[in-house]
């Protein structure tokens, strides 16, 4: 009897190793295929990413064009008085004597703006 018990705790060691080893290699191979769907899902997004980046390329040049044809459409570029501007120039006072001056606007709103009048006369006194 203690044989027979031997020889059936042998025989269900070696089946539990073997279904053991069994289960390892389909965990393994299930592991191998995880990893692999993973490969794909990165290589994907990879170049799902460089294609992205080359549409966003694509509408940032189209924004600039687009905001490049509204500035020349809106008709600043001829303004005069653009903050920032700064007129020179030569006056003759009364008395025949010329006068350096300048105008420097720095605001504008509408049709009025703000800036300095700075002027050098014929003495050379300087006028702000």
């Amino acid at each position: 009897m203690i044989c027979r018990f031997t020889i059936l705790l042998a025989i269900s060691l070696v089946v539990s190793t073997c279904s053991v080893g069994i289960a390892q290699e389909s965990g393994v191979e299930q592991l191998q295929q995880r990893v692999e769907l993973l490969e794909l899902k990165l290589k994907l997004a990879e170049q799902e990413a460089e294609r992205l980046e080359k549409e966003c390329e694509e509408l940032r040049k189209q924004n600039a064009q687009l905001r490049g044809e509204a500035k020349a459409d809106s008709g600043d570029s001829d303004d005069l008085f653009e903050p920032g501007t700064v007129w020179v120039g030569e006056a003759i006072n009364n008395d025949k004597a010329k006068t350096q001056w300048a105008l420097s606007v720095s605001e504008r709103k509408g049709r009025t703006f703000k800036g300095a009048i700075a002027a050098i006369n014929s003495d050379g006194n300087k006028v702000e």
